[in-house]
């Protein structure tokens, strides 16, 4: 995967609290070009900061091509977040894809767990549980678009996961 592929220029109304990207920062002294700036982590990480961020500058940044970006969701963000990769399965449009699952309850009659998978561009949750008695229950919890790790942390903190 490309460089520029890797990440995107988000909106302005991507901006929330918990919300992770990047700033491009040139230092501050005399004769500084562009040739010397570096990618720097940027977070909304609390309220307060949310509040107290300069939302003119920004604005400006993220109409500015190249200034601020955000990495796509990858498979390093959903392991971050406790998910296995656990293969690849054939979705119901015939498309192949990676699986990624995390276990909730593992006892010996009973296992409840959360895979994640994406599929035509769309990020799927389902709620599975097996039970030895009963065999497999599936409920699907979500399906759609999730551009970066900060939306699927949002996703899952508003599904209780």
């Amino acid at each position: 995967m490309k460089e520029q592929d890797k990440y995107y220029t988000p909106e302005i109304e991507e901006f929330h609290i918990g919300f992770e990207f990047e700033v491009f920062e040139v230092p501050f002294k005399l004769g500084a070009t562009k040739a010397d700036g570096k990618w720097v982590a940027g977070s909304l990480d609390t309220p307060k900061h949310f509040q107290a961020v300069n939302w003119d500058y920004l604005e400006r940044g993220v109409k500015e091509e190249g200034v601020i970006r955000v990495k796509h969701l990858d498979r390093e963000d959903i392991e971050s977040l406790g998910f296995d990769a656990e293969g690849q399965m054939e979705f119901d449009s015939g498309n192949w894809g990676p699986v990624y699952s995390l276990s909730v309850d593992d006892t010996e009659d009973k296992e409840k767990y959360y895979n994640l998978f994406i599929d035509e561009g769309l990020l799927n949750i389902v709620f599975c549980e097996y039970r030895n008695s009963v065999g497999r229950t599936e409920k699907t919890l979500f399906i759609g678009e999730i551009k970066n790790k900060s939306e699927l942390k949002k996703v899952l903190n508003m599904l209780g996961i």
